[in-house]
């Protein structure tokens, strides 16, 4: 396990629990990928009721910090599909994509010249090594 890993569990538990004591229920998915220097980063898409919102993410930064790198929301409550715009699940799909398997993501648009299977192959052999799960499902009943 890496540190940046343990800090990211942890966090999220935190999290979680803390919420869980004010009766905020958050389902939702997650991604884990590995930046360039192998510490990881999160991808989250969380399903809350919109009188949340404010708590969720105050929660969030007092167990992540304030930094803008460390943590950015994007609210995804009034998109339109028609709009033609992405989406929270779209955005989320490409980095399962990358996780599951790279010649998968050969198959898509995001394929370009091959970078986009080698980025997923790499990010791969990461999650192999460190034994880190690629992505998983939190607060529902899956």
């Amino acid at each position: 396990m890496t540190d940046s890993h343990a800090w990211f569990t942890d966090g999220w538990q935190h999290t979680r629990a803390a919420l869980a004591k004010n009766g905020i229920r958050l389902d939702g998915f997650r991604v884990t990928e590995p930046h360039k220097d192998g510490a990881e980063h999160w991808h989250l898409m969380c399903y809350l009721k919109k009188e949340h919102l404010e708590i969720v993410k105050s929660t969030i930064l007092e167990y992540f910090g304030h930094s803008q790198h460390a943590v950015r929301f994007k609210a995804d409550f009034s998109r339109n599909i028609q709009e033609k715009k992405a989406t929270a699940a779209s955005y989320m799909m490409k980095y399962l994509i990358k996780t599951l398997n790279g010649e998968a993501a050969t198959n898509t648009d995001a394929a370009n010249d091959g970078a986009f299977k080698a980025e997923a192959d790499a990010a791969d052999a990461w999650r192999s090594t460190w034994g880190i799960r690629s992505f998983q499902f939190f607060g529902t009943l899956f």
